[in-house]
């Protein structure tokens, strides 16, 4: 009966450490499919961040692009007002040498 009862007991922790080693298997096995699935995610976040650094990147561009553009065309500009300005005071200028020369040629008639 000594030893039944150790057999029995032998059983019971046998069972018990099937049990456990079934329960560490299975949480085994969850974890590398949630590491799996971790590193699938991951790959697509960086796939994700470089799209949006190259996005970035090609806007950055444009940006300096439009800035050197605006730029350029507002030097442009400004030139032109320098040129109307200065071609308005020489038309000026002209037209009152013009009355003189009128007056003067009144003058002599």
């Amino acid at each position: 009966s000594d030893v039944k009862a150790k057999l029995a007991q032998q059983k019971n922790l046998y069972e018990s450490v099937r049990t456990d080693r079934n329960l560490y298997s299975k949480n085994y096995i969850e974890s590398q499919d949630e590491i799996v699935d971790m590193k699938r995610k991951f790959k697509l976040m960086t796939h994700q961040i470089d799209q949006l650094r190259e996005e970035i990147k090609e806007k950055d561009q444009e940006l300096n692009k439009n800035h050197f553009d605006y730029h350029r065309v507002n030097k442009t500009s400004e030139l032109c007002k320098e040129k109307l300005v200065r071609a308005e005071a020489r038309q000026a200028q002209l037209q009152a040498n013009v009355g003189q020369q009128r007056n003067s040629i009144k003058k002599l008639e």
